[in-house]
């Protein structure tokens, strides 16, 4: 590369990062919020760039909401969701409820048989058991001819629809899609029909994948046997403590009406906000949710979770055998959402973590001691977590690689961060901002967030309060929180395979 060219790149790259600063410090985004009598929130983004429309419907209930017997109820209710209504996915809803109801009279008789086999003091009939199966199959057969399937996914692609998914988290269930603006009054209908009228077809079958799911995800997978079982030993008081996908167990017992009655808990218009942001007028926008969700009855708001996560009185530490290569995780507690401590620890997420030029990459990974150094501050509804995940590289061992990690966290404790990282955290910060307001799908979920867990969106926008952290406030947080006994470690380290005899 030519010296003159190099210098005409360097000149652009400084040039785009003064840019995206004062565009992040000039741009603001204008939302409109509405609450229907329902208690239903609304957040309207008029954004005419394009003729599309970024819909988003937020409910404020994931993992931590379960309890026994139905964990992994939240992501199993996600799943039946796509099931249609009584109005979608079916041409014949009449003729498919009598099936619905034997098949729940056939699984309350399995149920009874199942409790045999909790104790050794009962005889369970497993003959017995896989005789009712083969019934409820039949009769989901029979009730299968009268169903449309997949017709929620049909209805959006012939729209023009795009990236119709779902997620469930720790604290939060979501639905979303890209729709051609003058497609929004369809979107209202389908969504406020299976927020108030959801039919779930197909449970137990449903209920079946979703197991295969935790199978493939959990069970077999390093990563998901590394988070599982590092969540279940950090958290003990707050309910973090189960994997998202639930435990086997609870998902091969779980009933549709328990289910059910867990939706109309947690889906209640008080517990769900909608983030419209595209090519609609607030006017068209609030009408449209005001016909269709309007008419949702109102619920009592669920009880909030005041349980805290005591101090620990020592580190803790779990080692996990599995066919894999050798990886870690270390957590360390961290303070209630919204604190000053937790953009401190923002911040350091940053600087240790963010990009080739974070202290992780050029002092763990670029050095050879790790394939890979991640992580940083989890913001959850209840609490942050500090949490980093790891690989040894090469000859590297385990006990390694977590010394090194923790001579660059105690660096965070008796010296201080230089300006150049700060100022590149907060252009960093800045850029970020900006490439979210020229996204339509991540405004609608990031104000839709910031409204169910702050009570307003605007704290979405925290880059002032992060700006606001200095050297001295990182070096104070990191003596605080960075301490062994705060800590819990996990450690996946090889399965031995038995010598052949």
């Amino acid at each position: 590369m030519k010296k003159g060219f190099k210098m005409a790149v360097l000149i652009t790259a400084i040039l785009l990062v003064c840019a995206c600063a004062l565009q992040a410090s000039e741009l603001k985004l204008n939302v409109k919020k509405h609450t229907l009598p329902n208690g239903l929130t609304v957040l309207i983004v008029e954004k005419h760039d394009a003729p599309i429309v970024a819909l988003y419907r937020y409910h404020k209930v994931g993992a931590v909401n379960e309890y026994a017997n139905m964990f992994g109820c939240s992501h199993l209710l996600e799943h039946m969701m796509f099931k249609g209504t009584d109005k979608i996915g079916t041409w014949n809803y009449k003729a498919e409820q009598p099936y619905m109801k034997q098949i729940e009279k056939l699984v309350n008789e399995i149920d009874k048989e199942r409790v045999k086999g909790l104790s050794g003091y009962h005889t369970m009939d497993k003959a017995k058991i896989d005789k009712l199966w083969k019934q409820v199959a039949d009769l989901q057969a029979k009730q299968s001819k009268y169903m449309v399937k997949n017709e929620i996914h049909t209805i959006y692609d012939e729209a023009g629809g795009r990236g119709l998914n779902a997620s469930t988290g720790f604290d939060a269930t979501d639905y979303y899609l890209l729709l051609p603006s003058n497609k929004l009054e369809l979107w209202a209908f389908v969504e406020a029909d299976r927020m108030g009228h959801p039919v779930f077809r197909e449970f137990y079958s449903e209920r079946d994948v979703v197991y295969e799911e935790r199978r493939m995800r959990t069970d077999n997978d390093p990563d998901g046997v590394m988070f599982e079982n590092f969540f279940s030993h950090f958290f003990v008081a707050i309910p973090y403590g189960q994997d998202v996908v639930g435990w086997a167990s609870d998902l091969e017992s779980m009933r549709k009406d328990k289910v059910m009655a867990y939706l109309r808990k947690y889906y209640s218009p008080g517990n769900t906000t909608l983030a419209i942001v595209g090519d609609v007028t607030e006017k068209e926008a609030l009408a449209m949710v005001t016909k269709y969700f309007g008419p949702i009855p109102a619920q009592p708001l669920p009880e909030p979770i005041f349980s805290e996560e005591p101090t620990q009185a020592g580190e803790r530490r779990i080692e996990v055998k599995f066919d894999a290569n050798p990886q870690m995780m270390i957590g360390f507690h961290g303070p209630r959402p919204g604190t000053k401590d937790q953009y401190a620890l923002d911040m350091i997420s940053y600087i240790l973590s963010h990009g080739r030029t974070s202290r992780f990459y050029q002092d763990l990974v670029k050095k050879n001691i790790a394939y890979s150094v991640s992580g940083g501050n989890w913001t959850l509804g209840y609490t942050n977590a500090f949490i980093i995940q790891a690989l040894p590289k090469g000859k590297t061992t385990d006990a390694q690689l977590e010394k090194a990690i923790y001579a660059e966290l105690d660096k965070l404790k008796t010296e201080p961060v230089t300006q150049q990282e700060l100022d590149k955290v907060h252009n960093r910060i800045d850029l970020n901002y900006v490439r979210l307001l020229d996204n339509p799908m991540a405004i609608a979920q990031s104000i839709a967030q910031a409204q169910a867990w702050t009570g307003d969106w605007q704290n979405l926008d925290d880059r002032e309060k992060l700006k606001k952290v200095t050297p001295e406030d990182i070096m104070q947080v990191a003596k605080k929180y960075f301490t062994e006994d705060n800590r819990t470690i996990v450690t996946l380290v090889k399965k031995e395979t038995p010598a052949a005899k």
